[in-house]
Protein backbone atom coordinates (compact mmCIF):
# COMPACT_ATOMS: atom_id res chain seq x y z
CA UNK A 1 0.00 0.00 0.00
CA UNK A 2 2.44 2.38 1.09
CA UNK A 3 4.61 1.59 -2.13
CA UNK A 4 1.35 2.27 -4.06
CA UNK A 5 1.02 5.81 -2.69
CA UNK A 6 4.23 6.32 -3.15
CA UNK A 7 4.29 5.68 -6.64
CA UNK A 8 0.50 7.89 -7.50
CA UNK A 9 2.62 10.48 -5.32
CA UNK A 10 5.49 10.71 -7.60
CA UNK A 11 2.75 10.65 -11.00
CA UNK A 12 1.14 13.46 -9.30
CA UNK A 13 4.02 15.55 -9.12
CA UNK A 14 5.52 14.05 -12.23
CA UNK A 15 2.53 15.76 -13.84
CA UNK A 16 2.76 19.02 -12.20
CA UNK A 17 5.64 19.58 -13.91
CA UNK A 18 5.11 18.79 -16.78
CA UNK A 19 1.96 21.14 -16.40
CA UNK A 20 3.96 23.84 -14.62
CA UNK A 21 6.89 23.67 -17.35
CA UNK A 22 4.10 23.78 -20.21
CA UNK A 23 2.69 26.81 -18.73
CA UNK A 24 6.13 28.88 -18.00
CA UNK A 25 6.88 27.61 -22.07
CA UNK A 26 3.13 29.03 -22.65
CA UNK A 27 4.28 32.12 -20.93
CA UNK A 28 7.50 32.83 -21.91
CA UNK A 29 6.68 32.06 -25.98
CA UNK A 30 3.69 35.07 -25.83
CA UNK A 31 5.91 37.50 -24.80
CA UNK A 32 8.95 36.02 -27.55
CA UNK A 33 6.27 35.84 -30.27
CA UNK A 34 3.47 38.36 -30.20
CA UNK A 35 0.21 37.53 -32.44
CA UNK A 36 0.85 39.65 -34.86
CA UNK A 37 4.26 38.16 -36.19
CA UNK A 38 6.76 40.26 -38.58
CA UNK A 39 7.83 37.45 -40.60
CA UNK A 40 6.10 35.77 -43.38
CA UNK A 41 6.48 32.23 -43.24
CA UNK A 42 3.89 29.98 -42.62
CA UNK A 43 3.55 25.26 -42.80
CA UNK A 44 1.55 24.65 -45.15
CA UNK A 45 -0.33 20.61 -45.42
CA UNK A 46 0.23 20.22 -49.21
CA UNK A 47 3.64 22.05 -49.87
CA UNK A 48 5.27 21.63 -46.76
CA UNK A 49 5.93 25.81 -46.49
CA UNK A 50 4.27 29.28 -47.45
CA UNK A 51 3.85 32.51 -46.90
CA UNK A 52 0.87 34.11 -45.33
CA UNK A 53 -1.80 35.66 -47.44
CA UNK A 54 -1.62 39.56 -47.65
CA UNK A 55 1.97 40.24 -46.03
CA UNK A 56 2.84 43.24 -45.96
CA UNK A 57 5.98 44.44 -43.82
CA UNK A 58 9.62 44.71 -43.78
CA UNK A 59 12.32 41.43 -44.00
CA UNK A 60 15.89 41.33 -43.49
CA UNK A 61 18.30 39.36 -45.35
CA UNK A 62 22.01 39.51 -45.51
CA UNK A 63 22.41 42.97 -43.46
CA UNK A 64 19.51 44.26 -46.26
CA UNK A 65 16.08 45.44 -45.05
CA UNK A 66 13.37 45.06 -47.71
CA UNK A 67 9.94 45.71 -48.13
CA UNK A 68 7.83 42.28 -48.46
CA UNK A 69 4.37 41.95 -49.59
CA UNK A 70 2.15 38.58 -50.51
CA UNK A 71 -1.46 38.64 -51.94
CA UNK A 72 -4.60 36.71 -51.61
CA UNK A 73 -2.25 33.10 -52.79
CA UNK A 74 0.42 33.54 -50.34
CA UNK A 75 2.44 34.41 -53.64
CA UNK A 76 5.24 37.32 -53.39
CA UNK A 77 3.76 40.15 -55.07
CA UNK A 78 4.07 44.38 -55.49
CA UNK A 79 1.07 44.90 -53.32
CA UNK A 80 -1.46 42.78 -51.42
CA UNK A 81 -3.82 42.27 -53.99
CA UNK A 82 -6.58 39.52 -54.62
CA UNK A 83 -6.14 37.26 -57.04
CA UNK A 84 -9.22 35.90 -58.79
CA UNK A 85 -9.09 32.55 -59.51
CA UNK A 86 -10.50 32.63 -63.17
CA UNK A 87 -9.10 35.54 -65.61
CA UNK A 88 -9.60 36.53 -69.26
CA UNK A 89 -5.72 37.47 -69.06
CA UNK A 90 -3.00 35.32 -69.97
CA UNK A 91 -1.42 33.96 -66.51
CA UNK A 92 2.23 33.33 -66.23
CA UNK A 93 3.11 31.42 -62.83
CA UNK A 94 6.69 31.12 -61.91
CA UNK A 95 7.66 28.46 -59.36
CA UNK A 96 11.35 28.06 -57.52
CA UNK A 97 13.16 28.57 -54.41
CA UNK A 98 14.53 32.02 -52.98
CA UNK A 99 16.39 33.15 -56.41
CA UNK A 100 12.76 33.42 -58.14
CA UNK A 101 11.57 34.50 -55.23
CA UNK A 102 13.97 37.22 -54.86
CA UNK A 103 15.00 37.00 -51.60
CA UNK A 104 16.75 40.69 -50.30
CA UNK A 105 15.12 42.49 -52.94
CA UNK A 106 11.37 44.36 -53.40
CA UNK A 107 8.95 42.66 -55.38
CA UNK A 108 9.75 45.06 -58.61
CA UNK A 109 13.27 44.72 -58.25
CA UNK A 110 13.36 40.67 -58.57
CA UNK A 111 13.67 39.56 -62.21
CA UNK A 112 9.82 37.92 -62.16
CA UNK A 113 9.27 41.36 -61.34
CA UNK A 114 11.12 43.37 -63.46
CA UNK A 115 9.84 40.61 -65.86
CA UNK A 116 6.21 41.23 -65.74
CA UNK A 117 6.59 45.04 -65.88
CA UNK A 118 7.79 44.35 -69.64
CA UNK A 119 4.33 42.87 -70.54
CA UNK A 120 1.07 44.37 -71.16
CA UNK A 121 -0.99 44.41 -67.76
CA UNK A 122 -4.00 44.41 -69.60
CA UNK A 123 -3.04 41.35 -71.63
CA UNK A 124 -0.79 39.05 -68.55
CA UNK A 125 -1.13 38.37 -65.22
CA UNK A 126 2.07 37.54 -63.79
CA UNK A 127 2.28 35.15 -60.13
CA UNK A 128 5.20 33.83 -57.99
CA UNK A 129 4.60 31.22 -56.36
CA UNK A 130 8.60 30.36 -55.66
CA UNK A 131 9.53 29.72 -51.95
CA UNK A 132 13.26 29.75 -50.57
CA UNK A 133 14.23 25.91 -49.86
CA UNK A 134 11.38 24.56 -52.74
CA UNK A 135 12.62 21.92 -54.90
CA UNK A 136 10.87 20.05 -57.57
CA UNK A 137 8.91 18.22 -55.43
CA UNK A 138 6.96 21.11 -53.66
CA UNK A 139 6.95 23.14 -57.41
CA UNK A 140 4.89 19.75 -58.24
CA UNK A 141 2.49 19.72 -55.02
CA UNK A 142 1.69 23.52 -55.39
CA UNK A 143 0.92 23.92 -58.61
CA UNK A 144 -1.95 20.64 -58.49
CA UNK A 145 -3.21 22.28 -55.46
CA UNK A 146 -3.84 25.70 -57.19
CA UNK A 147 -5.25 23.88 -60.31
CA UNK A 148 -7.18 21.89 -58.69
CA UNK A 149 -8.98 24.76 -56.80
CA UNK A 150 -9.67 25.61 -59.82
CA UNK A 151 -6.54 28.93 -60.37
CA UNK A 152 -6.44 29.06 -64.17
CA UNK A 153 -2.58 29.09 -65.70
CA UNK A 154 -1.76 28.99 -69.11
CA UNK A 155 2.23 28.92 -68.88
CA UNK A 156 4.50 27.50 -65.99
CA UNK A 157 8.41 28.87 -65.34
CA UNK A 158 10.34 26.31 -63.56
CA UNK A 159 13.40 27.70 -62.20
CA UNK A 160 15.52 24.33 -61.17
CA UNK A 161 18.19 25.32 -58.64
CA UNK A 162 21.43 23.96 -58.19
CA UNK A 163 20.22 23.70 -54.47
CA UNK A 164 17.19 21.33 -55.18
CA UNK A 165 19.12 17.95 -55.70
CA UNK A 166 20.80 18.40 -52.29
CA UNK A 167 16.63 19.57 -50.87
CA UNK A 168 15.17 16.41 -52.70
CA UNK A 169 17.27 14.15 -51.03
CA UNK A 170 16.94 15.77 -47.68
CA UNK A 171 12.75 15.96 -48.13
CA UNK A 172 12.77 12.23 -49.17
CA UNK A 173 13.97 11.64 -45.47
CA UNK A 174 11.16 13.81 -44.15
CA UNK A 175 8.42 12.26 -46.11
CA UNK A 176 6.28 10.69 -42.71
CA UNK A 177 6.35 14.65 -41.74
CA UNK A 178 5.18 16.13 -44.52
CA UNK A 179 1.56 16.16 -43.50
CA UNK A 180 1.05 15.57 -40.11
CA UNK A 181 3.90 17.26 -38.30
CA UNK A 182 3.87 20.80 -39.73
CA UNK A 183 0.62 21.40 -38.51
CA UNK A 184 1.83 20.26 -34.69
CA UNK A 185 5.22 22.20 -35.39
CA UNK A 186 3.31 25.57 -36.80
CA UNK A 187 1.48 25.45 -33.14
CA UNK A 188 4.20 24.57 -31.24
CA UNK A 189 6.42 27.79 -32.77
CA UNK A 190 3.51 29.75 -31.52
CA UNK A 191 2.74 28.42 -28.44
CA UNK A 192 5.59 26.39 -26.53
CA UNK A 193 8.90 27.87 -28.31
CA UNK A 194 11.10 25.86 -25.30
CA UNK A 195 9.63 22.91 -25.63
CA UNK A 196 10.18 22.76 -29.69
CA UNK A 197 14.16 23.89 -29.15
CA UNK A 198 14.60 20.90 -26.95
CA UNK A 199 12.57 18.53 -29.33
CA UNK A 200 14.65 19.99 -32.28
CA UNK A 201 18.06 19.82 -30.31
CA UNK A 202 17.21 15.98 -28.78
CA UNK A 203 15.81 14.96 -32.79
CA UNK A 204 19.95 16.70 -33.95
CA UNK A 205 21.77 14.14 -31.00
CA UNK A 206 19.98 11.12 -32.25
CA UNK A 207 19.63 11.43 -35.83
CA UNK A 208 22.90 14.32 -37.55
CA UNK A 209 21.50 15.37 -41.04
CA UNK A 210 21.43 13.01 -43.53
CA UNK A 211 23.28 14.99 -45.95
CA UNK A 212 26.26 17.07 -46.01
CA UNK A 213 25.65 21.10 -46.53
CA UNK A 214 29.31 22.19 -47.14
CA UNK A 215 29.00 20.43 -50.47
CA UNK A 216 25.63 21.82 -51.51
CA UNK A 217 27.10 23.04 -54.20
CA UNK A 218 29.47 20.95 -55.72
CA UNK A 219 27.36 17.41 -56.94
CA UNK A 220 27.58 18.96 -60.12
CA UNK A 221 31.72 18.89 -60.56
CA UNK A 222 32.40 16.55 -57.55
CA UNK A 223 32.30 12.77 -58.32
CA UNK A 224 32.83 11.73 -54.99
CA UNK A 225 29.37 13.85 -54.03
CA UNK A 226 27.14 12.99 -56.95
CA UNK A 227 27.33 8.88 -55.82
CA UNK A 228 26.62 9.78 -52.40
CA UNK A 229 23.50 11.85 -53.04
CA UNK A 230 24.26 13.62 -56.14
CA UNK A 231 22.96 11.07 -57.98
CA UNK A 232 19.76 10.00 -55.78
CA UNK A 233 18.88 13.30 -55.30
CA UNK A 234 18.84 14.13 -59.38
CA UNK A 235 16.77 11.19 -59.62
CA UNK A 236 14.43 12.21 -57.54
CA UNK A 237 14.03 15.66 -59.23
CA UNK A 238 13.71 14.25 -62.58
CA UNK A 239 10.39 12.38 -61.18
CA UNK A 240 8.85 15.10 -59.94
CA UNK A 241 9.41 17.36 -62.96
CA UNK A 242 7.61 14.68 -64.99
CA UNK A 243 4.91 14.85 -62.87
CA UNK A 244 4.85 18.65 -63.71
CA UNK A 245 5.50 17.92 -67.36
CA UNK A 246 2.35 15.56 -67.21
CA UNK A 247 0.34 17.43 -65.26
CA UNK A 248 1.49 20.91 -67.82
CA UNK A 249 0.49 18.43 -70.65
CA UNK A 250 -2.72 17.21 -69.33
CA UNK A 251 -4.04 20.49 -68.44
CA UNK A 252 -3.39 22.46 -71.93
CA UNK A 253 -0.58 24.42 -69.80
CA UNK A 254 2.98 25.67 -71.72
CA UNK A 255 5.70 24.54 -69.34
CA UNK A 256 9.15 25.94 -69.67
CA UNK A 257 12.28 25.14 -67.70
CA UNK A 258 14.80 27.29 -66.76
CA UNK A 259 18.68 26.44 -64.91
CA UNK A 260 21.24 28.79 -63.53
CA UNK A 261 24.74 28.87 -62.06
CA UNK A 262 25.77 29.76 -57.96
CA UNK A 263 29.03 31.29 -58.33
CA UNK A 264 30.76 28.06 -57.74
CA UNK A 265 29.96 26.95 -61.22
CA UNK A 266 30.84 30.38 -62.62
CA UNK A 267 34.29 30.24 -60.77
CA UNK A 268 35.40 26.87 -62.12
CA UNK A 269 33.84 27.79 -65.31
CA UNK A 270 31.36 24.83 -65.74
CA UNK A 271 29.39 25.82 -68.47
CA UNK A 272 28.46 22.31 -69.44
CA UNK A 273 28.19 20.36 -65.94
CA UNK A 274 25.44 18.15 -65.08
CA UNK A 275 22.74 20.56 -63.93
CA UNK A 276 23.03 21.57 -67.73
CA UNK A 277 23.20 18.80 -69.54
CA UNK A 278 20.51 16.55 -67.77
CA UNK A 279 18.00 18.98 -67.95
CA UNK A 280 18.56 20.05 -71.25
CA UNK A 281 17.89 16.13 -72.51
CA UNK A 282 15.12 16.49 -70.18
CA UNK A 283 13.39 19.31 -71.90
CA UNK A 284 14.75 17.97 -75.65
CA UNK A 285 13.03 14.88 -74.71
CA UNK A 286 9.69 15.84 -73.11
CA UNK A 287 9.92 18.81 -76.06
CA UNK A 288 9.81 21.58 -73.56
CA UNK A 289 11.53 24.96 -73.96
CA UNK A 290 14.55 25.37 -72.25
CA UNK A 291 16.50 28.34 -70.90
CA UNK A 292 19.84 27.88 -70.16
CA UNK A 293 21.11 30.71 -67.95
CA UNK A 294 24.37 29.41 -67.70
CA UNK A 295 25.79 30.52 -70.87
CA UNK A 296 24.63 33.81 -69.84
CA UNK A 297 26.75 33.79 -66.77
CA UNK A 298 29.79 31.76 -67.73
CA UNK A 299 30.93 34.50 -70.27
CA UNK A 300 34.79 35.21 -71.30
CA UNK A 301 34.03 38.72 -72.08
CA UNK A 302 33.13 39.00 -68.47
CA UNK A 303 35.38 37.93 -66.12
CA UNK A 304 34.46 39.71 -62.89
CA UNK A 305 30.43 38.09 -63.02
CA UNK A 306 30.49 37.13 -59.56
CA UNK A 307 31.27 40.37 -58.16
CA UNK A 308 28.55 42.00 -60.67
CA UNK A 309 25.74 39.64 -60.33
CA UNK A 310 25.50 37.99 -56.95
CA UNK A 311 25.67 39.61 -53.40
CA UNK A 312 28.67 39.92 -51.99
CA UNK A 313 29.53 36.97 -49.72
CA UNK A 314 26.14 35.77 -50.83
CA UNK A 315 25.19 33.34 -53.80
CA UNK A 316 21.71 35.01 -54.76
CA UNK A 317 21.49 37.69 -57.77
CA UNK A 318 21.92 41.32 -56.39
CA UNK A 319 20.50 43.68 -58.15
CA UNK A 320 22.31 43.80 -61.55
CA UNK A 321 21.99 40.21 -61.74
CA UNK A 322 17.96 39.96 -61.19
CA UNK A 323 18.55 42.19 -64.20
CA UNK A 324 20.49 40.30 -66.39
CA UNK A 325 18.00 37.54 -65.66
CA UNK A 326 14.70 39.38 -66.39
CA UNK A 327 16.11 40.87 -69.88
CA UNK A 328 17.50 36.91 -71.06
CA UNK A 329 14.48 35.77 -69.82
CA UNK A 330 11.63 38.15 -71.82
CA UNK A 331 13.87 37.66 -74.75
CA UNK A 332 13.83 34.10 -74.58
CA UNK A 333 9.69 34.24 -73.75
CA UNK A 334 9.40 35.73 -76.60
CA UNK A 335 11.24 33.84 -79.19
CA UNK A 336 9.42 30.88 -77.84
CA UNK A 337 6.17 32.56 -78.21
CA UNK A 338 7.06 33.46 -81.85
CA UNK A 339 8.08 29.89 -82.51
CA UNK A 340 5.12 28.51 -81.18
CA UNK A 341 3.04 31.02 -83.15
CA UNK A 342 4.53 29.93 -86.85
Amino acid sequence: MFRLKTIAFSLIIGLGCVILFFGLDFAYTSLVIPHDTREPGIRHPVYHHSFRPYFDAVRGWGGRKYRFVTNSLGFADSVPREIPLQTSKRRILFLGDSFTEGIGYTYPETFVGRFSAMLDPDQYDVLNGAVASYSPRWYYRKLKYHLDRGLKVDEVFVFIDISDVQDEVFYAHERWRDVALPYIRSSMERRFLLTLTAMRLFRSRLSPPPIDYANRANWTSNEDVFQTWGEEGLNLATQHMDQIAELCRLRGIRLFVAVYPWPAQITRGERECRQVTHWREFCRSRQVPFLDLFSVFIDPSVPDAVTRYYIPGDFHWNTAGNEKVADALHSFWLETSRAIHH
